[in-house]
This record gives C-alpha cells, sequence and structure tokens, in this order.
C-alpha cells in the first residue's frame, strides 16, 4: 500500500484530485475498450482530462509563488536541500518543529 503523508489540506485536495482524474481516465479507457465510447470521443476527453490537470497544477504553483509570502516566494531548492540533509521529509519537520518549540 502506498501511504500519502500531507501537511496541508490543500494537499489533500490535491491528492484526491489527482486520484479523481486517474479514475476519469481508467473509466474512460474501459468504456473505450468496451465499444461505449466512440473512437473520436476518446482524444478529445482525454485531452480535456489532462489540461484540467494541467490546470490544476498551475493554480498550485501560484499558490507557492504568492507574493504576500513572508520570506518571498517558493523555493523548492531549499526544501529540497533540507531533506536530503535530514534523510526524509519526516525526520525534516520533526526537526523544523521541535527547533520552533525552543
Amino acid at each position: 500500500p502506498v501511504q500519502l503523508n500531507f501537511n496541508n489540506h490543500n494537499t489533500m485536495r490535491f491528492y484526491k484530485y489527482i486520484f479523481e482524474m486517474n479514475q476519469l481516465m481508467n473509466t474512460m479507457y474501459e468504456y473505450n475498450s468496451l465499444g461505449l465510447l466512440a473512437v473520436s470521443d476518446y482524444p478529445v476527453m482525454s485531452h480535456n482530462i489532462i489540461k484540467s490537470i494541467n490546470l490544476y497544477v498551475e493554480n498550485v504553483k501560484k499558490t507557492l509563488n504568492v507574493s504576500r509570502r513572508k520570506d518571498g516566494p517558493y523555493s523548492p531548492a531549499e526544501f529540497i536541500t533540507k531533506v536530503m540533509q535530514y534523510k526524509s521529509v519526516q525526520a525534516y519537520i520533526a526537526a523544523e518543529l521541535s527547533g520552533k518549540r525552543r
């Protein structure tokens, strides 16, 4: 089983959205395999689902790059460096939380 860890309700919404889009793609594939979906509709529908995912990802990027952030735009490089330093996301979060409690 896959374990998904998240620290923000928006992250869970993102996971759910990707899961739902994956289910739609699988359903569309099944319908196409059974001949219940017109061959000409399949590319259009899959394109629309993928475009929807891309729009959602762009919205997430905008959220992470807002100018109102206290420390400026989000930089994944710092996060990646810290995760490499602590060897896992959980260890990094635990270290950051314990450091802020002092």
